[in-house]
């Protein structure tokens, strides 16, 4: 028994007290008390809150984009809240934080795919005739509602019993737009805007073409 060691545990206090010892303004000792004190607390806040966490973030067209829970060590899925379709793992991948030893993911990088997949149902904007003029050959130069000029060459409608009227270059000249489109005769003659934009091709100003 007489080379047993016995050990008692007193609060750290009392222990300087005994040694008399005061180091609460010793520069060295504050430092390693708040660089401990950081260190087990980033510890515990990870290993505390380790847990599986669903989040919703609104997509707003940026292809990379922040987690807001902290911390988060991996990315089980990613689905499309609308539709619940889980994205292939290949459409995105995980970015670490720079900074950080431990691989710990803050923002999800998509693949430009991902686009195709959230504006798959989004309706197709409604395209209108905004000018119109006449060219020769009985052709058109047209302004769609997207900015897009085009030529469009309609000379192989003008077989149709509806478009024969137009033969006649005086009436083919008359054109005008009514309700979004391109018309003749009182309306009684019209072309959708999505055909026209369709044929059409880029318009070549003559002076270009010259």
């Amino acid at each position: 028994m007489g080379n047993d060691n016995y050990y008692s545990l007193i609060p750290i206090e009392e222990f300087k007290s005994v040694l008399g010892i005061d180091d609460r303004d010793d520069k060295l000792v504050k430092f390693c008390l708040a660089t401990s004190t950081l260190t087990i607390e980033s510890y515990c806040k990870r290993k505390l809150l380790h847990k599986k966490h669903f989040e919703q973030i609104e997509y707003t067209g940026d292809l990379v984009m922040p987690l807001r829970e902290y911390p988060v060590t991996e990315v089980l899925a990613v689905s499309l809240f609308d539709t619940s379709e889980i994205l292939e793992p290949d459409l995105y991948c995980v970015i670490p934080d720079c900074g950080i030893d431990n691989d710990i993911p803050f923002d999800i990088s998509f693949s430009p795919a991902v686009e195709s997949i959230v504006y798959a149902d989004a309706p197709t904007p409604l395209i209108t005739v905004k000018y119109v003029r006449p060219l020769d050959d009985y052709r058109l130069l047209v302004r769609f509602s997207t900015g897009e000029e085009k030529e469009i060459d309609i000379s192989a409608l003008l077989d149709e019993p509806v478009f024969k009227p137009l033969k006649d270059i005086n009436v083919f000249r008359k054109v005008y737009i009514d309700y979004g489109t391109v018309v003749w005769c009182d309306g009684t003659i019209d072309i959708a805007p999505e055909y026209l934009y369709d044929i059409g091709s880029a318009y070549l100003s003559e002076k270009c073409a010259s």
